[in-house]
């Protein structure tokens, strides 16, 4: 027998409809997982969606360089302090933005649930 075996039929007005459709989409969810999220009482999470494709490319160019001085430090048993320590700021300046990104992203999010829109 199935778990679920109660079927309901929902007619929404345009407006509700919308409301919705745009709340569910910015939770990331279907609309049957939406709803039973709200019949379940677990509120949705709106996550933050930084600029993944951006940041992803500054981490792998961050992420050739560290290898390629590793490999310069395996060859010689050297390492140019100056130039480690530039790609380490270059790394950090990375990973503050891409933070900072993301909790601007939230700011964003728990405004709009504040005043509705």
């Amino acid at each position: 027998m199935r778990k679920r075996n109660r079927e309901i039929l929902l007619w929404l007005s345009d407006r509700e409809f919308k409301k919705l459709e745009k709340d569910r989409a910015a939770a990331g969810m279907s609309r049957r997982e939406y709803i039973m999220d709200l019949v379940n009482r677990l509120p949705p999470i709106r996550c933050p969606k930084p600029d993944i494709a951006r940041f992803k490319v500054l981490f792998d160019n961050d992420g050739m360089l560290i290898n390629e001085m590793a490999h310069g430090f395996n060859a010689t048993g050297r390492i140019n302090m100056e130039e480690y320590a530039s790609l380490v700021n270059t790394l950090c300046s990375h990973m503050d933005a891409f933070e900072k990104e993301i909790c601007d992203e939230i700011r964003r999010i728990n405004d709009e649930e504040k005043t509705g829109y």
